[in-house]
């Protein structure tokens, strides 16, 4: 980016460091300014400039803050639960437009480049096939109040149960980056909340931890159409699994396969659906997936182990 009228480095930097937020977020936005981060296609680091998550072309800094999929729902969420919108900016000039008044109140804009760093941060994990950060609202909210202000008790979301008539499925994916190995963690309930079984499965090797996730789901789903189950809701804490199955057939991500069986194992039910939930309602898969090893392949469960019981009793 060029300076524009009446900024330069030195103006930038007096405007960032006005910033109500972290010391490594105004270092971080300083880089976005002056276009100092490797995405890929900016520094032509990668050999290829598509973005992995989505497929698009070109994988722009602009991209991955605003317009890649992952942020599309990252924003349009924290709208709904922090009440933070993206103003409009210009396409060239956005990055110094939230440091201007006259886009968005300064609190608003500190808010808005933390969502920032935050989805850059988890750009950075999935590359590295590290889970990425996704509760940030709470913080976001925080940055909107004052100082003073009697602070708004974080609410615990707890596990929600399906209709009735449906079964619900919770699944996760654990993945260790070193070696490419994992496990996948499920655990079945219906309508009140009674245990119906789990299992947990070591993986040998996966892509990445997206990959993990995407045959989480699909291990589920085997795992609900063994019980005969017709109606299957399966739950997942990774956003980005959910939005790609949202795009269904536009999406170009390295998951395609898979998300391509996933589809096709849908309609061996009467209804599926695949939805997105937070970590602390997954709490059960998550440690269904840490019960089993290379030395303990499969485990499952008709009846839930002891170490299940307290997290059980705790979503209700």
């Amino acid at each position: 980016m060029e300076d524009g009228p009446g900024l330069s480095s030195e103006g930038d930097w007096k405007l960032i460091w006005r910033l109500e937020v972290p010391p490594k977020v105004r270092v971080f936005w300083w880089r976005v300014v002056h276009e100092f981060l490797s995405a890929r296609q900016i520094r032509h680091i990668e050999r290829l400039a598509v973005c992995e998550v989505c497929g698009a072309d070109q994988e722009t800094i602009r991209h991955v803050l605003l317009e890649c999929a992952v942020a599309k729902l990252f924003w349009e969420n924290t709208k709904k639960l922090a009440g933070v919108e993206i103003p409009h900016m210009h396409p060239e000039t956005w990055a110094r437009d939230l440091l201007l008044a006259k886009v968005c109140p300064r609190r608003e804009a500190a808010a808005i480049i933390c969502g920032m760093w935050a989805l850059w941060v988890a750009r950075n994990r999935r590359h590295h096939g590290e889970q990425p950060i996704q509760d940030i609202a709470f913080d976001l909210w925080q940055i909107m109040h004052k100082a003073n202000e009697v602070p708004l008790e974080r609410i615990v979301v707890r596990w929600k149960p399906p209709e009735i008539g449906w079964m619900k499925c919770n699944v996760d994916g654990a993945y260790c980056p070193t070696d490419g190995s994992g496990a996948t963690g499920l655990v079945l309930r219906d309508h009140r909340g009674a245990f119906a079984g789990a299992r947990a499965r070591w993986q040998k090797h996966s892509l990445n931890a997206l990959s993990m996730e995407a045959q989480a789901v699909r291990e589920g789903m085997e795992f609900a159409l063994d019980k005969g189950i017709r109606k299957l809701v399966v739950a997942t804490d990774c956003l980005e699994l959910v939005k790609l199955w949202e795009l269904g057939d536009r999406q170009r991500s390295v998951i395609s396969p898979t998300l391509a069986d996933i589809r096709h194992r849908s309609l061996s039910f009467e209804d599926f659906v695949l939805l997105f939930e937070g970590r602390s309602c997954n709490r059960v898969a998550h440690q269904c997936a840490k019960l089993v090893s290379s030395n303990s392949l499969v485990e499952e469960w008709p009846c839930p182990p002891p170490v299940l019981h307290d997290l059980l009793d705790a979503d209700w």
